[in-house]
């Protein structure tokens, strides 16, 4: 029984991956910084495992995803 409840728990783990890019060089956003934070804060807070990312590079997002999709499956 312990294998199973320590997979079942696997099964219902609540994950988030929240991105709030602002600072775009032709027109930047005014909130998503702070949308992204009060999102992610408000996740956790109802039990949600969060990666969260704020004004991120082509690369960091793309590192982000990827290891969400690891941490997924």
């Amino acid at each position: 029984m312990a294998a199973l409840s320590g997979s079942m728990s696997k099964l219902h783990r609540k994950v988030a991956l929240v991105i709030g890019n602002q600072s775009y060089s032709k027109r930047p956003l005014a909130n998503s910084v702070n949308d992204a934070n009060d999102l992610a804060d408000a996740l956790h807070t109802i039990g949600f495992e969060v990666t969260l990312g704020v004004d991120c590079t082509h690369q960091k997002m793309a590192n982000l995803i990827d290891d969400f999709a690891d941490k997924i499956q």
